[in-house]
């Protein structure tokens, strides 16, 4: 590869990155990924699809956009269907939550905690 275009990449790869620290990085990208989603939840689903599994299609939509432009921190995307399927009638918060206590996933935690400490 030629060592100006390295150059330039990493010229906006960090560019990019402070972009991505900025205050309105966050707000435009949370606005523009609600925009994109909005028709999932204002439209009715396609045939043969409940509306539930549209409207759950929109929350994965919009947590795999928030993911990839990481206009929300990763920890609060991933609690993003917490407070969003009891709001849009998808699982109960009960439902919702048990999926986040499951005792595999303590189990892992537990190894990361003492990977980390070793």
């Amino acid at each position: 590869m030629d060592s100006g275009l390295g150059e330039r990449l990493a010229g906006w790869a960090e560019a990019f990155d402070r972009l991505q620290e900025s205050a309105r990085w966050r707000w435009g990208g949370s606005l523009a990924g609600a925009l994109l989603v909005s028709p999932f939840f204002f439209t009715t689903p396609p045939e043969g699809l409940q509306p539930v599994a549209w409207r759950c299609a929109g929350v994965a939509a919009w947590m795999a956009f928030a993911w990839v432009l990481g206009t929300l921190p990763t920890a609060v995307t991933a609690l993003v269907p917490l407070f969003a399927f009891p709001l849009l009638g998808i699982r109960t918060i009960r439902e919702t939550a048990t999926a986040y206590a499951d005792p595999l996933l303590f189990l892992l935690v537990g190894g990361f905690f003492l990977g980390h400490a070793m």
